[in-house]
């Protein structure tokens, strides 16, 4: 982040082990005010996530989440995101977009916290493009749950993900009631792909993972 702030649009350095060019070491090229690419093609910003409703960007994932609200789509941006007092617990409906689960990643559980909603609402969430990897608690990579004897009628999405080193990749917990799960085009590296609690009004569709 120093190095894009300290440079200009056109300008290159050098990230890795060593001072000098050598192994370990990556060219990176300013692309923009708040971009740098590497030699593959990837973008990188000097932000974590941006907010969809201002614009605004911010230093830690955490930090954008607290500021959502309900509908908003949080950007991940490229990169390794540590979630420094897992779990990431999310009280509202925001959608998370990364830049590919081949490019960003979080590491550590993520949990909604899942409000009570009516059924004719049409609330929804989705969650896509992110590599979920464990830290130190692996049981659970991307949890939904909420408070007992509530019903949330939420339908959440979960698509171009990929789970590594998990218990259970996703989990859905037996306190979200009246919601629809829909899992796609995602990569499991997990002792279980997906724990999922049925309700009466729970569904689930599992497709091309």
């Amino acid at each position: 982040k120093q190095a894009l702030k300290n440079t200009s649009k056109g300008d290159s350095f050098y990230i890795g082990y060593s001072a000098d060019k050598g192994e370990g070491n990556t060219l990176y090229t300013k692309t923009a005010i708040d971009e740098y690419e590497d030699e593959n093609g990837t973008v990188y910003n000097s932000w974590a996530a941006k907010l969809s409703s201002t614009n605004r960007t911010y230093d830690t994932i955490e930090d954008a989440v607290a500021e959502a609200n309900d509908g908003d789509t949080l950007t991940i941006s490229a990169g390794t995101h540590t979630i420094t007092n897992a779990p990431l617990t999310i009280s509202k409906r925001i959608n998370l977009v990364g830049a590919g689960a081949d490019k960003t990643t979080i590491v550590g559980t993520v949990k909604y916290q899942l409000a009570a909603v009516a059924e004719d609402a049409n609330a929804a969430l989705s969650v896509s493009d992110i590599n979920f990897t464990a830290g130190e608690d692996a049981l659970q990579g991307l949890v939904f749950t909420s408070t007992v004897n509530t019903k949330q009628y939420v339908d959440i999405s979960v698509s171009d993900c990929s789970f590594n080193d998990w218990t259970y990749g996703i989990a859905l917990h037996s306190h979200v009631n009246g919601s629809t799960l829909t899992v796609s085009g995602n990569e499991f590296n997990t002792w279980c792909g997906i724990n999922f609690n049925q309700d009466t009004k729970t569904t689930g569709q599992i497709a091309n993972n």
